[in-house]
């Protein structure tokens, strides 16, 4: 019996063999497709307690305690020393000694009495897409929670506490990278001993 031609199939589901294809099949191949992430999360959610406690501190110890802490953290990231003393209202900027791109503002905002906040900022500069150069500056709150960490050791423990607290339950809600974890964990611990041993 004889065959007449063969008819192409349907575009529709060739367009759903498609989809299939991108969307579904290589999940069955990335670690995260089935993984729900709980320490990954958990420790973005600590690290965040950390950096709110950073952000919101007011100093009440002497200025001098808080410049020699900044200047050890300094000296142990790579940056160069402070080239003055810190003072109120007085903006100072250190470069990383390993690149001429990157550097560190440092203000001393004074506040009611004694009281003062310390803001960090680390910079860079880069090559636009236009050829140009541009300048990018950001709070540096982990460099700022390692400083008054160091400087309030009460507010070390509590935050630690606090952090402990929310990185547990952050662990028992989960967050699935299937479902967009935004703390970019493609690569987990949980999914990297499930695939890789």
């Amino acid at each position: 019996m004889a065959e007449g031609p063969r008819r192409p199939l349907p575009v529709a589901f060739r367009v759903l063999v498609a989809a299939f294809l991108i969307l579904v099949v290589p999940g069955f191949f990335q670690g995260c497709a089935g993984c729900t992430c709980e320490e990954c999360f958990a420790r973005g959610v600590a690290e965040s307690t950390r950096r709110e406690a950073a952000d919101d501190y007011v100093y009440s110890a002497p200025l001098s305690k808080t410049e020699e802490v900044l200047r050890e953290r300094l000296e142990a990231r790579g940056y160069a020393p402070l080239p003055a003393p810190l003072a109120f209202g007085k903006t100072v900027t250190v470069r990383q000694a390993s690149s001429d791109s990157g550097w560190l503002r440092v203000e001393v905002v004074r506040g009611l009495g004694d009281r003062y906040r310390l803001h960090l900022f680390s910079g860079s500069r880069f090559t636009a897409d236009d050829g140009g150069v541009q300048d990018s500056e950001a709070r540096a709150l982990d460099l700022e929670w390692e400083v008054v960490s160091r400087v309030d050791t009460a507010l070390l423990e509590k935050t630690n506490a606090k952090a402990e607290e929310r990185s547990e339950r952050a662990k028992s809600i989960g967050r699935g990278c299937d479902r967009g974890c935004e703390l970019g964990c493609r690569a987990c611990e949980a999914c990297d001993r499930r695939f890789n041993h």
